[in-house]
């Protein structure tokens, strides 16, 4: 797995999506990729037709399937170039955004689903939580979200834990103040 063949891949769904600079949407090849999302793990031949050209000489397997499962993603919920920082977003991150604007435990209970489960089930739970991000209108960084499905059965669970952490990250600092500002407000009864 190669970063341009990444970049070049995500590129070239932005293009799709008309979301790229002097662009324009490519609908039917959009509607084909989300198709893809229903008819799982067998894309439909319109699909096959728009993501096949742009895989890489190597994708086989796993890293084909990440392929179509990200064009089908994108698809869903098209996100504008993610700006680049010193460190790319993970996908905790985005439901960690979500959270903070929604009082239920749904961004919990998805990326709970997410962190349990085998590579081949992550593409119904991220259907599901792409779906919601696309409703809170959280932004996706796509290239970071293909790089961590690329390893996600591999190593020692890596990457489920950097999206735990970056979704819980602070978590213990707001409840310490949320806790403190309860005492505080429970003290100043009290002459």
């Amino acid at each position: 797995m190669q970063k341009d063949s990444i970049d070049r891949f995500i590129a070239r769904l932005e293009t799709l999506a008309g979301v790229a600079p002097g662009s324009s949407p490519d609908r039917g090849a959009l509607a084909a990729l989300r198709r893809s999302l229903a008819t799982w793990p067998a894309p439909p031949p319109e699909a096959i037709r728009v993501v096949a050209p742009f895989l890489p000489e190597q994708a086989a397997g796993w890293w084909e399937t990440v392929h179509y499962l990200i064009a089908g993603l994108f698809a869903l919920h098209p996100c504008p170039p993610y700006e680049e920082t010193a460190r790319a977003r993970s996908f905790g991150a985005a439901l960690h955004q979500a959270a903070s604007s929604d009082s239920a435990q749904g961004p919990e209970r998805r990326l709970l689903a997410l962190l349990g489960c085998k590579c081949e089930d992550l593409p119904d739970h991220l259907r599901h939580a792409v779906s919601y991000l696309c409703a809170k209108k959280v932004p996706i960084d796509y290239r970071r979200l293909m790089q961590d499905l690329f390893w996600w059965d591999k190593g020692e669970g890596d990457v489920q834990r950097r999206w735990g952490r970056d979704f819980w990250a602070g978590t213990l600092n707001e409840n310490q103040r949320e806790s403190e500002e309860t005492i505080v407000e429970e003290n100043s009864h009290v002459h």
